[in-house]
């Protein structure tokens, strides 16, 4: 069984500037943070032991352009280009029998541009359901239940 101590903090925001007929243009930006605080665990060789106490954290900064279209009655289709930025880094300082070693150990993601597209369903006068995929510089598939006041 294993458990550690960690944090995650988001923000999304999108905003509909431009509009017209059935169709629409959507700027989203979403910006997330990850923190895993210090986990110890111990190493078990067959002629010593020791411990190994890592820590890492990352961000993930994502931009897109959504071009819209509303013209079904109750679905919007939706797709468009995508900026993922992701960074951070990984500590561990290992200590086996006598020896003790430092690492760090620092990573960006390669493949900043992709695409992404969905569908939006109007599921009565409250209730809207978004499937969503994107590919390339995120691969990611979700499913968003939201309730509309």
């Amino acid at each position: 069984d294993e458990s550690f101590k960690s944090m995650v903090f988001g923000v999304r925001a999108r905003s509909e500037f431009f509009s017209r007929n059935y169709f629409s243009v959507e700027a989203a930006g979403e910006f997330l943070l990850f923190k895993k605080f210090e986990n110890e665990r111990t190493i078990q060789l067959p002629v010593v032991s020791g411990n190994a106490k890592i820590a890492n954290s990352f961000t993930q900064t994502s931009l897109e352009l959504l071009f819209k279209y509303d013209g079904f009655s109750t679905m919007t289709v939706f797709a468009g280009p995508q900026i993922n930025l992701i960074s951070g880094e990984a500590e561990a300082t290992e200590t086996i029998g006598s020896l003790e070693g430092d690492e760090v150990l620092e990573f960006k993601q390669k493949s900043l541009f992709g695409v992404t597209g969905g569908v939006r369903l109007d599921l009565g006068s409250h209730f809207e359901v978004e499937v969503k995929a994107s590919l390339v510089s995120k691969t990611s598939l979700s499913a968003t239940l939201f309730y509309v006041f």
